[in-house]
């Protein structure tokens, strides 16, 4: 745990693997039966053991969940505490990698930025502000940031891996989704947005590129390097920055733009 938070767990019964593509993302959810879900959130003022019967909610039964905390040790996280996966993505910043964490074996994204480059680039302000907003974001529609660390060349974002592709590989696959699946999209996309307005904080770079679909369908929007942080309801700005083929009208036309 690297925040005080609710746990939300889903349990479901595989019958069978489902079936992935040549780049390794499940073509499909495979035929689970979901059984039910949970949501707690433990407490960690008594570092002690913690067993108890829980409700499932959306199905029938209980389950039984054991939480043991065990507070850091204040031990300065290094590249070497991670195994390194796979390369699940590369950019001019550096690249991101699935990596498995050696103490706990737990999956995650690792994302690598080269300090010449930001530097060169003029990107510090920008890289900073991704570290600020992950590190305040509670919305299960966002990416969470686990930990951040950097070596003399190089800092790392850890985050939680999120395994189903980009909204944008779905999209391109299937050349339109249907009604009921566009709303469920933007409907948690806005709830991503309005957490992250209610942190003063614009997104600026909204596409399918940056949305990405977890195991059971919901998104979680990802890439926070061209936000911009303390944006009250009535502040606007001016820069100009996203992705070309998504800019908004209000960016083209240079007339500046806020939060909405």
């Amino acid at each position: 745990m690297s925040r005080h938070s609710e746990i939300s767990i889903q349990c479901y019964l595989r019958t069978e693997e489902p079936k992935r593509g040549g780049d390794g993302i499940a073509d499909d959810m495979g035929n689970d039966i979901f059984m039910g879900g949970v949501r707690f959130t433990p407490d960690f003022e008594e570092a002690v053991p913690q067993d108890q019967w829980y409700e499932l909610a959306g199905g029938a039964g209980k389950i039984q969940i054991g939480v043991a905390f065990k507070p850091s040790s204040g031990h300065s996280l290094t590249i070497d505490d991670f195994e390194l996966i796979t390369v699940i993505g590369k950019g001019s910043f550096g690249k991101v990698m699935q990596v498995r964490k050696r103490d706990t074996s737990r999956i995650y994204a690792l994302k690598t930025i080269r300090k010449q480059h930001i530097v060169e680039r003029g990107e510090i302000t920008h890289t900073l502000a991704e570290r600020m907003v992950l590190a305040r974001v509670n919305s299960p529609f966002i990416v969470p940031l686990k930990f951040s660390f950097q070596s003399e060349q190089k800092l790392y974002l850890v985050l939680a891996f999120v395994n189903g592709g980009e909204l944008f590989h779905h999209l391109q696959r299937e050349q339109r989704f249907n009604e009921e699946r566009s709303r469920f999209y933007s409907a948690e996309l806005l709830l991503a947005l309005e957490h992250l307005h209610e942190l003063d904080v614009v997104y600026r770079d909204l596409k399918p590129e940056n949305i990405l679909l977890d195991y059971t369908g919901h998104i979680a929007l990802c890439d926070f390097g061209l936000c911009k942080l303390n944006m009250k309801d009535s502040d606007t700005t001016n820069t100009f920055c996203g992705t070309p083929e998504y800019l908004a009208p209000e960016i083209l036309s240079g007339h500046g733009y806020s939060e909405y």
